[in-house]
């Protein structure tokens, strides 16, 4: 599916249920051209597209309501932040990161038709 797509609420290519104190690492091409996120909600359901359902026992449609608290990390490599003069150097790759998350925020405010500066 197009990034649009898998940002969409049922167009989701794969979902995961991750457990209490589980990690789930996403790098190569699931980070740089996939959406991928948490919808903020009490519960999750699961779908077909959830890749690890049956390996908890759960079936399509079973409710599974969510912890209270979730710490996420984010950890990049970036090979220059800043020049001895302060002035801030981004990668292509962090200005396009930049774009993208100007663009879902926009589209989540129903401003689509805005321009990120």
């Amino acid at each position: 599916p197009s990034l649009q797509a898998t940002k969409e609420a049922d167009g989701a290519a794969a979902s995961v249920l991750c457990q209490p104190n589980s990690l789930l690492v996403f790098n190569s091409d699931a980070y740089l051209t996939h959406w991928h996120g948490i919808r903020e909600a009490e519960s999750d359901t699961v779908a077909a597209h959830t890749g690890n359902a049956a390996g908890m026992g759960l079936a399509i449609g079973s409710r599974v309501p969510r912890a209270d608290t979730r710490v996420s990390l984010t950890i990049r490599r970036v090979l220059k932040v800043a020049d001895a003069g302060r002035e801030r150097i981004a990668t292509s790759e962090a200005r396009e990161e930049r774009r993208r998350k100007e663009q879902w925020w926009l589209s989540s405010r129903g401003e689509e038709g805005l321009a990120p500066r």
